[in-house]
């Protein structure tokens, strides 16, 4: 064997010593600064829970509340980054009166004068936020939000969960409280617990008994009510459901992934069930009456229940479903215990259970809309469907009547029915809300119209509701 030959062996016989080690070394570089974030993260709950226990004390014992307001002096100019981005992840405005930074001498009185970093406090709700932030996981915090709710056993309905992969977008607890996940899908806050702040299901489940009709007993249902219980509340679709690619003048979508997001036709022509049968595949009309349609048969539960897989919320424990009866009936009443009608053409929800013309598009309601950037009339002997959220006006000025806008829900009245669970029996279902081809009288809100499973129409749509673990 010459030189060359034995060169080339040993550098082989190196080269398959060394593959192997280099992918050990790398497997343990990774690892060893994953446990560091882990570390680092466990760190910080722990100081958190310690700081959080500091003001429950405090607030407890009413001890003179210790630290300077968040919102004087230059701390605005000199966290606004920290401000902005904890307004941002949790809905919060810590600069609102209440929230105190803690200085060094603040810290040795409360006995945390051993954590160095800058914690902002609320003795009154008991909110900690440190503003030396730290990555977990992909994911920022400035508080172990969890941490504070689960220390204090406190999941309230006036104190809305952020899923995981949401962030707040606007609205108050009792006013329409907003969220959205990283595609723009907008949901809204129901907060059951305002009915029963004890056990939040039972006021869900006796709202829509009081309608006599039977209820369901599923695994999924049993979930709802778990999270209703725990969380205080559910998340509805800010609009009526449509398809990812939909527009404003067209339902036909690029995919067959639902969304919820203003100025686009919603969904429609689709049946209950998942069905092969040509004349119920999804399909929906534009506003000059041209029908598209999709080339998969989809029903509206496969497309509910298919939403959090096809955004992964489920990674997080985010679930999605069509609505029931009850998420539909008890988000208009607790609209109406908060008053929330007083301030519309009607007074009180009775008076929209008679008759719900002023309160959404329908075929006899009367106000102006926006096309082409021009105020058009829409008559009340004319049907027509709106892209979902559209904005009405007085039919007699020109002025935001939000007649459709409930809660910072936009058309549980009106312009698409939309399908609920649960119908009298197997074969049947209802649709809710009425439509732009309906009557507000005949089809208010309080009426349940009775529909076949497979039947399909181009004015019954869809909306989805959240559940958590």
């Amino acid at each position: 064997m010459n030189n060359d030959a034995k060169k080339i062996i040993i550098v082989l016989f190196l080269v398959c010593i060394a593959f192997p080690v280099l992918i050990i070394l790398g497997f343990v570089t990774i690892n060893v600064a994953s446990n560091i974030e882990k570390n680092n993260y466990d760190e910080f709950e722990k100081n958190i829970s310690i700081v959080i226990q500091k003001v429950k004390n405090i607030k407890q014992n009413n001890e003179q509340y210790l630290g300077t307001p968040l919102g004087i002096g230059n701390n605005l100019i000199k966290y606004q980054k920290e401000i902005k981005e904890i307004i941002d992840l949790y809905g919060i405005d810590i600069t609102d009166n209440g929230y105190y930074i803690l200085s060094n001498s603040d810290k040795i009185i409360i006995g945390i004068s051993n954590l160095n970093d800058l914690y902002v406090v609320n003795y009154d709700n008991g909110l900690v936020f440190d503003l030396n932030l730290i990555s977990y996981k992909g994911l920022k915090y400035y508080t172990s939000y969890d941490l504070y709710r689960s220390f204090n056993n406190l999941y309230a309905y006036d104190l809305p969960i952020i899923p995981i992969g949401f962030k707040y977008i606007e609205g108050n607890w009792n006013g329409g409280y907003v969220i959205s996940d990283n595609y723009d899908n907008e949901f809204v806050w129901i907060p059951v617990g305002i009915l029963n702040k004890e056990n939040p299901s039972n006021a869900f489940k006796a709202y829509y008994a009081s309608k006599n009709i039977k209820n369901v007993n599923s695994e999924e249902y049993s979930k709802i009510i778990t999270s209703i219980n725990k969380y205080g509340g559910y998340y509805i679709a800010r609009y009526e459901m449509s398809l990812q690619g939909a527009t404003s003048e067209s339902s036909l979508g690029t995919k067959n992934i639902l969304q919820s997001k203003k100025g686009v036709m919603p969904i429609t022509q689709l049946s209950f069930s998942t069905s092969n049968e040509e004349g119920v595949r999804v399909r929906g009309y534009n506003e000059e009456g041209k029908s598209v349609i999709s080339t998969e048969a989809k029903g509206a539960l496969e497309l509910a229940n298919k939403m959090a897989y096809d955004y992964n919320w489920v990674e997080y424990g985010t679930y999605s479903t069509i609505m029931y009866a009850e998420h539909y009936d008890t988000a208009v009443y607790i609209a109406d215990q908060l008053g929330l009608f007083n301030s519309k053409n009607v007074n009180h929800l009775n008076s929209i259970t008679e008759d719900s013309t002023n309160t959404g598009n329908y075929m006899d309601s009367s106000f102006k809309y926006l096309k082409n950037e021009i105020l058009v009339e829409k008559n009340s002997d004319k049907g027509i469907l709106l892209p979902t959220g559209s904005i009405l006006y007085l039919s007699n000025m020109n002025v935001i009547s939000n007649m459709n806008n409930l809660f910072n829900i936009y058309d549980l009245s009106g312009n698409v029915a939309e399908w609920v669970i649960q119908g009298i029996d197997n074969e049947y279902r209802y649709v809710r809300g009425g439509s732009y081809v309906s009557s507000g009288k005949n089809t208010n809100i309080s009426e349940y119209v009775k529909e076949d499973e497979n039947f399909s129409s181009a004015s019954i749509g869809m909306r989805v509701v959240l559940y958590m673990n």
